[in-house]
Order: structure tokens, then C-alpha cells, then sequence
């Protein structure tokens, strides 16, 4: 996770990561928020190839007693496993690494070539830097401050 957390998301993802990764995922995000009347906590959990409902269900019961019997909360709450989503930005160093290879979408603060978003290969992440290649073979490098995001490109 890129960034440590607070109050009750912050506690359940510290308490639960480690089981989470152990069973073979990566812990994208906890969410705890009111829904409605609801209070809603989330795991939002991925790995390459996706997540199927076979997969939230393990973690789920793999994680509820641990915050049934960890997890200090004042109401009562809803707790689910969910997949951030096929075309979530990538978020932390472990986000780029992982993708590197496959064709990205790159928002930028200023356009390129007359383009504000770009679809390319994310050939190389290091400190935030990105190493582009485009299908016809030019290479484009863009430092941390340039783009906005980066998510997978998405073609049907």
C-alpha cells in the first residue's frame, strides 16, 4: 500500500495484509464509509489475472474472524472483498511493476503530440519515471510529474 491509513480503514488494512498477501493477493485499498444507513468496509484486493467471487469469498473467511475478534467498531458494519475494477489507475510502485509490458492509458497535465491521453506500452517504472513504447515503435520517457495517471488500456 502507497500510503498508511487511518481510523478504521487504516486499522483493517494493517490488520488484514498480511493474511491477504499470504493467500496469494495484493491488498489495493480499504475503504470504511457510510452507505446509506449502512457503514461499509471494503477490501478491494487484486492479482494478475483478476479476482473471481471464488476469490473474495476465501479472503472474506479468511479475514472476518480477524476483525471480528481485532476490529474495534463503534456501529456495526458490512464487510466485503471486492476487485478494484479492470481499469483502476495504478497507485503504488508494485502497481507499475507488475503491468510493465502491457498496454497502459496515460492521462497527462499537458498534451503531447496535440494528445492529453496516450495508449501505449509501459516498458520501465523507476522512481516514478515511465519508459513508453508506441505500436510503432517510438519511445517516449515521461518523469513523475507529467502525467496524471496511468491505468490499463481497455480494448474490445
Amino acid at each position: 500500500m502507497a500510503k498508511e491509513k487511518s481510523g478504521i480503514a487504516g486499522r483493517a488494512e494493517r490488520l488484514c495484509s498480511e493474511v491477504i498477501e499470504s493467500l496469494g493477493y495484493e491488498l489495493v485499498d480499504v475503504s470504511y464509509k457510510k452507505e446509506g444507513r449502512d457503514f461499509h468496509l471494503t477490501f478491494y484486493v487484486d492479482r494478475r489475472g483478476g479476482i473471481g467471487l471464488d476469490d473474495c469469498e476465501k479472503i472474506s473467511l479468511a479475514i472476518d474472524p480477524i476483525l471480528d475478534r481485532e476490529l474495534e467498531v463503534p456501529q456495526s458494519y458490512l464487510m466485503s472483498v471486492s476487485s478494484p475494477g479492470l481499469d483502476r489507475p495504478y497507485k503504488t510502485e508494485r502497481d507499475f511493476l507488475r503491468h510493465i509490458g502491457d498496454l497502459v492509458e496515460v492521462s497527462l497535465y499537458q498534451a503531447y503530440e496535440g494528445q492529453q491521453k496516450l495508449e501505449a506500452y509501459l516498458r520501465s517504472y523507476e522512481a516514478g519515471d515511465l519508459e513508453l513504447e508506441f505500436e510503432d515503435g517510438r519511445h517516449l520517457s515521461l518523469a513523475k510529474g507529467r502525467y496524471a495517471q496511468v491505468k490499463p488500456a481497455i480494448r474490445f
